[in-house]
């Protein structure tokens, strides 16, 4: 087969094979991509859920109109997205179904308590009435199943992300590796099988030349240099019938004008190929002065012919200096009787270019073994050179890459374990807590009538007591989830001023600390999402809170500055070290002896997903001040 034939059809199943992966890439960034959507609208729903569950905590203890109007809303936001979830398959379907039934039946069952808690009498305590256990325990339920199917199709959906991401990976090794099988292939199809058949073309001239005309050349490839080396069997076959008489010297003569054409036309076949050869053919006598110029030479070095041809090739300066010790090795070499030299040097083009090349030396010798001439073929490696080590760079780019997606993954999964726990351990909690709160308010309720005295101040304390320490659970349980889940905020009209007196209200701050807020009415309406900057302010209070243990002073003031708005709290606590400043946002850092350091880090994550920035200043023994800045929201 040709050679041009075999590279031709090694090319097109290469390029098959190329686009058959290619194309597999392409699908699974797709699906990724889809799926990657898909997560983004179920991490919504899990976080209406939380909020669902926190809005009938609250309506509980305080009935307000404002509660009810956030509950309609954030259940018609999780229905919305519901209806925009696209399943594929059965198990996603059969999650989305019960996400939906899920929704529908806490509906149901918190209107039945909103209609029973409008409607129940005021001189009895609901909390011993049958009709409000029943719809009190049907909406827990509902919460807890609504809650938990949220988390099977997020858990779900992050699995079949990270499958497709690691299958991703596969496809561009093997791309890779397909892009590097395919250079190697062409190398030895198109230049070495070539390289061989020149040579033994050489070897048989060599011996028909030197008047053994019974040798034949072989021929065992049907290819361009085969076509030669028929035209030279066929003139030995008729140099060997010429006679010495006239009649024989006259067909001799013809035999010899018949050769003389077949010589001709074989020089000619040959100064075709060496001008059609993808190499450079370079030819140079003993003096090593060039005598033939031809092939890829001229488009390889940048000289014509002309420029070369009777010109020693040193003259040329076109070794690369650190190589000119491999040159004068292999004229060594060829000058002491190899007959076959082959020089990994490195050439300068006319105009000033390096390239790698290869040069295959063949020697022709006289019959006394002297060099008469040699004949070069050059191969330019440049792009092979320069591919190999971009192979090179890629595969160490390419296991850099793995190593840190691995450890991404590593990370990914801890998280996920972190945040797949959370979530578990929070709907497990939380559902108790919620009890423990109502029964907090309805004892509450009931120690209003009783008379004044040291057991009805006892239980208050107790009673306070209890309610602080669900605070700080719920407070732990948040911030596991906020740091672990992934952040979709839902960006609404919030009013901070009433978000920042709601949440001094809950008496969180010992009576020791004063509290000084001013917010200007330029920044009193900030467009981010609710339950993000309601989990941001009360940490950082929280925070302002434990750092004056003996009082202080607590300033909050928000205030708009060009565009964004900017809310400051500072404290007049015990500031913070200065070699721990670097690590105040990290994750399970704490200076606290008790805590999981996850307060802050939630705060950057939190304000961070708003698209702003949070930064502090301190003084070790005189305070600190967070300032939180939130920019106008993307359109």
């Amino acid at each position: 087969m040709r050679s041009r034939n075999q590279f031709i059809i090694s090319t097109a199943v290469f390029g098959l094979v190329i686009l058959i992966i290619a194309s597999s890439v392409i699908v699974t960034n797709q699906q990724l991509a889809q799926i990657e959507k898909q997560q983004q609208i179920s991490g919504n729903i899990e976080s209406g859920s939380d909020k669902l569950n926190t809005l009938s905590s609250q309506y509980f203890l305080y009935q307000q109109t404002q509660q009810l109007t956030l509950w309609n809303s954030n259940s018609a936001s999780i229905l919305g997205n519901i209806s925009n979830l696209s399943p594929n398959n059965f198990e996603q379907k059969t999650l989305v179904k019960n996400i939906s039934d899920d929704l529908a039946r806490l509906n149901s069952s918190f209107i039945n308590l909103v209609s029973f808690l409008e409607t129940a009498p005021r001189n009895v305590s609901v909390r011993v009435l049958p009709e409000f256990q029943n719809d009190w325990n049907l909406t827990v339920t509902a919460h807890q199943t609504f809650g938990l199917d949220a988390f099977k199709l997020s858990d779900y959906l992050r699995t079949q992300a990270d499958q497709l991401r690691q299958t991703n990976l596969v496809l561009v090794i093997a791309l890779s590796g397909v892009f590097g099988a395919f250079f190697i292939l062409s190398y030895l199809i198109t230049y070495r099988r070539t390289l061989k058949t020149i040579s033994d073309l050489q070897k048989g001239i060599k011996i028909i030349g030197s008047g053994n005309l019974d040798y034949s050349i072989q021929t065992k490839k049907k290819d361009e240099i085969a076509e030669l080396s028929k035209a030279f069997n066929q003139m030995a076959t008729d140099l060997k019938t010429v006679t010495a008489s006239k009649a024989d010297l006259e067909k001799e003569i013809v035999g010899r004008k018949k050769a003389e054409e077949a010589i001709r036309e074989s020089e000619l076949r040959l100064r075709f190929h060496a001008q059609n050869t993808p190499l450079a053919v370079v030819e140079w006598d003993s003096n090593f002065v060039v005598t033939r110029w031809a092939g890829e030479a001229e488009k390889m070095f940048g000289w014509n012919d002309s420029e070369t041809i009777g010109n020693p090739i040193m003259d040329l300066h076109m070794i690369y200096e650190p190589d000119i010790h491999i040159v004068e090795k292999t004229m060594n070499r060829l000058t002491s009787g190899e007959t076959k030299v082959v020089s990994s040097n490195r050439n300068i083009t006319k105009d000033g270019r390096m390239i790698y090349c290869t040069w295959y030396n063949s020697v022709l010798l006289d019959d006394n073994g002297k060099m008469v001439s040699v004949f070069s073929f050059v191969e330019d490696n440049t792009a092979k050179v320069k591919a190999e080590e971009a192979l090179k760079e890629n595969n160490r780019n390419l296991e850099l890459l793995v190593e840190e997606r691995s450890k991404q993954l590593k990370d990914s999964e801890r998280l996920a374990a972190i945040g797949a726990t959370a979530s578990m351990v929070g709907h497990d909690i939380r559902n108790p807590l919620q009890a423990i709160t109502s029964d907090v308010y309805l004892l509450k309720e009931e120690l209003k009538g009783m008379p004044e005295g040291e057991e009805k101040s006892s239980a208050e304390e107790s009673l306070e007591g209890i309610e602080k320490n669900v605070d700080y659970i719920n407070k732990i349980v948040a911030d596991l989830q906020d740091f672990a889940r992934p952040l979709n905020p839902r960006v609404e009209e919030v009013n901070l001023k009433l978000i920042i007196e709601d949440l001094l209200a809950k008496n969180m701050l010992p009576e020791n600390v004063k509290v000084t807020v001013r917010v200007e009415a330029a920044a009193e309406k900030v467009m981010v999402d609710f339950t993000f900057i309601s989990r941001i302010m009360y940490n950082l209070v929280n925070n302002a809170g434990q750092a004056m243990p003996k009082g202080g002073k607590l300033t909050i003031h928000a205030y708009k500055e060009a565009n964004d708005v900017l809310i400051t709290v500072k404290d007049t606590g015990v500031g913070i070290p200065e070699k721990v400043k670097d690590k105040l946002f990290a994750p399970m850092f704490t200076t606290k002896s008790k805590g999981q350091g996850f307060g802050l880090a939630v705060i950057k994550r939190l304000t961070e997903a708003l698209g702003g920035k949070v930064t502090f200043e301190s003084q070790e023994g005189k305070g600190t001040t967070f300032t939180v800045r939130l920019p106008p929201p993307r359109s």
